[in-house]
């Protein structure tokens, strides 16, 4: 059933608008990334390379970034002119080992709008990295997400919007069908019971009405996760692990907005559900432009050239990178004034707004009480990300987190940031 935007209540996409579409914040300003041949020590190494080959040592060479490591490639589009060709020069640096020939694998992407990359995910991330697994041998490769439920919803009585839509005018649709991958929309089942099931979360989770998950979960053989890097004005920052609530029923969705209290940590708790999980296998992003000052649909679309590629097997190694790249863009970049940004001492009040609204013209229940979170100072350290904090309690932190510089190397001014906002966490090598 389709919308009539005419009678749409207030919601969150109204509440967050300011104005135009998300193409009139365009920023061409002067990027920040030096575009010339990796940095030099005097030695004709990269800033910090000592410190950064710790952990990669010879019985992983050859085998390809995994563990905690993370690709940081930086392509100049003078020297590859194709997205989707930069990333795959990304992706030939990652492990692949778990690919079985005529394996499933189901790219998560991010597609909360009908609004272009950066806003979702880029379309030259599906076609590069659908290429990359079905060169190495992948049987089957589906791309799937549901959008936000500010324009699509599934609920137990109704169904408005489209995921389907919204693919095709974010340009997705297109890159999809062209790589030959499939696309799966979950609200296209139409049965919000049978269409999901209840998951099994971690230990100490924060999901007392549990939480539910779409059948193809269960489908396919592995997960990769294709998030984009952009701001966002309730979470801060929506990266892959703030991916995640697409993955939701609309009930489950609503939980996390309404009882509000463990908001990053139920976000981040998705994607440790065994059932994603036992199937997660790497986080990649292609960032052709980034989201800044605002989010997570409008903002400061900001022209990255080179291009970036983040991608590691520990997607909270990716977000922590990525993160730590935001926060200097948004700091560095002139805002286009368009959109609502992130305040941390408003933020949970807006969110309670949004948790109050009728996504979509339709009513959102569940059966969850409300509370409010206390948003997190995400700009001033990764160790003030709460999202990064329940991450590596359910998994490890790292002593240190290789950063391994493709192409490209950062500009003085980044790296500057990546080691402070980093808290010493990355250390940079060369590929």
């Amino acid at each position: 059933m389709g919308r009539d935007r005419k009678q749409q209540p207030l919601t969150r996409r109204r509440f967050l608008r300011d104005g135009t579409r998300l193409g009139s914040g365009l920023v061409l300003s002067p990027f920040v990334l030096n575009l010339a041949a990796c940095g030099d020590d005097g030695d004709g190494s990269a800033p910090g390379a000592d410190a950064g080959r710790a952990g990669t040592d010879a019985s992983t060479a050859g085998a390809g970034i995994r563990g905690d490591d993370v690709l940081f490639g930086l392509y100049p589009s003078s020297e590859i002119a194709d997205p989707a060709a930069a990333f795959r020069a990304g992706l030939a640096s990652m492990d692949f080992s778990w690919l079985g020939r005529g394996d499933s694998v189901l790219l998560k992407v991010a597609l909360n709008s009908e609004n272009p990359h950066p806003a979702t995910t880029s379309p030259n991330a599906v076609l590069g990295m659908v290429a990359e697994l079905f060169e190495r041998g992948a049987g089957r490769v589906v791309v799937a997400d549901q959008s936000g439920v500010e324009s699509v919803r599934l609920t137990a009585t109704d169904t408005a919007g489209s995921t389907r839509d919204n693919a095709r005018g974010a340009g997705l649709l297109d890159a999809i069908e062209a790589s030959g991958a499939e696309a799966h929309f979950f609200e296209e089942s139409g049965d919000f019971g049978g269409g999901y099931f209840e998951a099994t979360l971690p230990e100490g989770h924060h999901w007392p009405r549990g939480m539910y998950l779409p059948n193809i979960v269960r489908e396919v053989d592995h997960i990769v996760y294709l998030p984009r890097i952009g701001a966002h004005v309730l979470a801060g920052l929506t990266l892959a692990h703030k991916s995640a609530i697409g993955w939701l029923r609309d009930d489950s969705r609503h939980d996390v907005h309404n009882d509000a209290e463990q908001f990053y940590a139920k976000y981040v708790e998705i994607s440790h559900a065994r059932e994603i999980a036992e199937r997660y296998r790497m986080t990649a992003t292609l960032a052709e432009k980034v989201l800044l000052h605002g989010g997570p649909d409008r903002g400061t679309a900001y022209e990255a050239d080179p291009r970036i590629v983040i991608a590691s097997q520990s997607m909270a190694s990716h977000d922590a990178l990525a993160a730590s790249i935001l926060v200097h863009l948004n700091a560095t970049v002139t805002t286009s004034g368009i959109g609502q940004t992130y305040n941390a001492v408003t933020a949970s009040r807006a969110n309670r707004f949004f948790a109050d609204s009728r996504p979509a013209g339709l009513p959102w229940l569940s059966a969850s009480p409300k509370t409010d979170y206390v948003a997190h100072r995400f700009d001033q350290s990764v160790m003030e990300d709460a999202a990064l904090a329940r991450a590596w309690e359910l998994g490890s932190r790292p002593e240190r987190i290789s950063v391994r510089i493709a192409s490209a190397a950062p500009a003085a001014e980044l790296e500057t940031t990546l080691g402070s906002h980093g808290a010493g966490l990355y250390a940079l090598a060369p590929l």
